[in-house]
């Protein structure tokens, strides 16, 4: 028989466990003893994890889509975009107006970024060679990592001239 507070084998008739000294209920125990349920240790908080850092653009549900889900995206690349310490995975999209970016679903820092064409002031590149940023009027700072940079910044800077 076991105790079924701490899981430690008792003698049989015991009315308290030797070890922890809760009261035995008596039951009938099978010829072949089995131990006890491992208790469930899990945490019963929640983790907190860091916050995504705020912006100017409010932050959509993982699975949200732009405002015209009919409009097809002028390019589409997967990217890594930097949130806090954390460059955070996922993929753009490069609408006429706007560059729209989706973490994956699997990242601690979930959810999509719009970033609009029009706020955009400035843009940059780093030292790394697919890595670029993009600085808007409100003075936020958003740097991405793509594969085919020129090409994102190419055409990024050719649909600020049609707006």
């Amino acid at each position: 028989m076991f105790c079924s507070q701490c899981g430690k084998p008792v003698p049989d008739g015991a009315r308290f466990c030797p070890f922890c000294g809760c009261s035995i209920e008596m039951v009938h125990t099978p010829s072949s003893p089995t131990p006890p349920p491992i208790p469930n240790t899990a945490p019963q908080k929640p983790v907190n994890y860091p916050q995504q850092p705020t912006n100017s653009y409010p932050q959509q549900p993982v699975n949200s889509y732009p405002q015209d889900v009919n409009q097809k995206p002028i390019l589409t690349k997967k990217a890594n975009l930097k949130r806090g310490a954390e460059f955070v995975g996922g993929h753009i999209d490069l609408y006429p107006d706007r560059l729209y970016f989706n973490s994956h679903s699997f990242n601690i820092q979930t959810g999509a970024t719009t970033i609009m064409l029009a706020d955009i002031v400035d843009m940059g590149t780093e030292l790394i060679p697919t890595m670029f940023w993009v600085k808007t009027r409100q003075g936020e700072k958003h740097t991405l990592v793509v594969w085919g940079r020129k090409e994102v910044m190419d055409t990024i800077r050719f649909l600020k001239t049609k707006l």
